[in-house]
């Protein structure tokens, strides 16, 4: 409800995003004519700080990928979708060491910085940033390019991101190692079966035909079959008190015995009852369409 998102809105980020964007407007007055003192302010450091500080609104970004990512329920597609995170942010952050990269190259002496050794000031601007960018990258991976350092400035910043990259990128590698892992060994387990049907049909001489008809049939029926994760599958729920193991049985047959109207009639005059029978009498399990029940 809209109402219910202001309030929320008020109450959380309005006095953060307030503070970042009356920066903006006070440019904005600076450009109607208001400008004798807002110029001054333009151009100081610390109000080009507090409009770096819109970067930490990506902490809600990455608060909305975690609940999009804790509502898919494919392990195969979370896989991928963490590898494209970590990949993207890894780009992003080469984009900004390239960007300091530049900006120490372009603001260092005339006659002695990396734009003006490799004769690249005159260069297109999109020229400058893929060289900037692609010097970035290899700080962060063991590859090497032609330009490099060429004054103090420009060395201590290299020696500030290759240490960093020593620390960040390791861990980058092992994480992208880790998501590659899980998703080969998903893939494994169908291919393991497999070899072990044809060793079987082979020593037991299986007819091509019937080895098909049985490999088909698992391949279509098991593995593309997606079991719901029942009650009994999560171990931790053993931890759990009785009285919250009753209210989560409430919540989750209460709901599918009232489809029928004997129960939903029953629960009307007798609700204890009906929940009385969801944490005694009920249990789950998994069919396909067509299997037979009883």
């Amino acid at each position: 409800r809209p109402s219910n998102i202001a309030r929320n809105y008020l109450r959380t980020w309005f006095l953060f995003d307030a503070s970042i964007v009356a920066t903006d407007w006070a440019f904005l007055i600076d450009g109607l004519g208001a400008n004798a003192i807002l110029r001054i302010g333009k151009s100081t450091r610390a109000t080009r700080i507090i409009r770096t500080l819109r970067l930490v609104r990506s902490v809600k970004l990455h608060y909305k990928m975690m609940q999009v990512l804790e509502a898919i329920r494919s392990e195969a597609v979370k896989i991928m979708l963490n590898l494209i995170t970590l990949a993207t942010f890894i780009l992003i952050v080469n984009h900004y060491v390239a960007c300091g990269w530049f900006w120490i190259g372009s603001t260092g002496k005339k006659d002695k910085n990396w734009l003006e050794e490799y004769a690249l000031s005159e260069m297109p601007e999109s020229f400058k940033y893929t060289t900037a960018l692609h010097w970035s990258l290899t700080q962060f991976t063991p590859a090497a390019m032609e330009v490099h350092p060429k004054n103090a400035a420009e060395r201590l910043y290299a020696i500030v991101i290759l240490f960093f990259a020593m620390i960040t990128f390791s861990t980058f590698v092992s994480s992208i190692t880790t998501q590659m892992t899980m998703l080969r060994r998903m893939k494994s387990e169908p291919a393991k079966q497999q070899k072990v049907l044809q060793d079987y049909f082979m020593e037991n001489r299986i007819s091509a035909e019937l080895g098909h008809r049985i490999w088909s049939y698992l391949q279509t029926n098991h593995y593309a079959f997606k079991k719901r994760v029942h009650k009994d599958d999560v171990a931790v729920f053993k931890l759990l008190p009785a009285s919250i193991l009753a209210r989560l049985n409430e919540e989750l047959y209460v709901p599918a015995l009232k489809e029928c109207p004997f129960f939903y009639r029953y629960g009307i005059m007798q609700h204890s009852g009906l929940v009385q029978l969801c944490n005694t009498a009920i249990t789950e399990d998994a069919f396909q369409a067509g299997e037979e029940v009883f």
